[in-house]
């Protein structure tokens, strides 16, 4: 898979694809968002000549862990990351995450996160609804 990502995009070989920087290669980015990225996995995963970033997705983690991403932050998420970052200082592989709000990056960048994500799709969707809905009631 990663051998695949890293051919010549449309723009020929030394035109980079994607953000990975102006070396002509894609950034590698994997999702770490099932439990069994724990452990041995994680640095087996890490180890992989060519990934890039080893990033978590918080609310998908959580839901494949069986908790409640809207109790994030969670303790076990936490030591998912902080797991990864330990791991990914061994490789050439930074750490990804993604957080709900822009107070978040701070804290993310001094646990040592390298690649930080914002917005998910369902947190703005729920935000605006939440708004709509409060609009909507003032107005009546």
């Amino acid at each position: 898979m990663l051998h695949a990502g890293r051919q010549p995009g449309p723009g020929g070989p030394g035109q980079p694809t994607s953000p990975g920087g102006g070396d002509g290669d894609p950034m590698q980015m994997l999702e770490l968002d099932l439990p069994e990225v724990n452990g041995d996995n994680l640095e087996a995963i890490a180890a992989v000549p060519g990934v890039d970033v080893l990033n978590i997705g918080p609310w998908d983690l959580a839901l494949s862990l069986g908790l409640d991403p809207l109790d994030l932050p969670l303790p076990e998420i936490d030591a998912v990351t902080d797991h990864a970052i330990v791991v990914s200082r061994k490789h050439s592989a930074v750490v990804g995450s993604g957080c709900a709000s822009p107070e978040a990056v701070p804290a993310l960048l001094e646990r040592g996160v390298r690649f930080v994500t914002y917005g998910p799709d369902y947190n703005l969707l729920l935000g605006a609804s939440k708004e709509g809905v409060e609009a909507f009631a003032r107005s009546v």
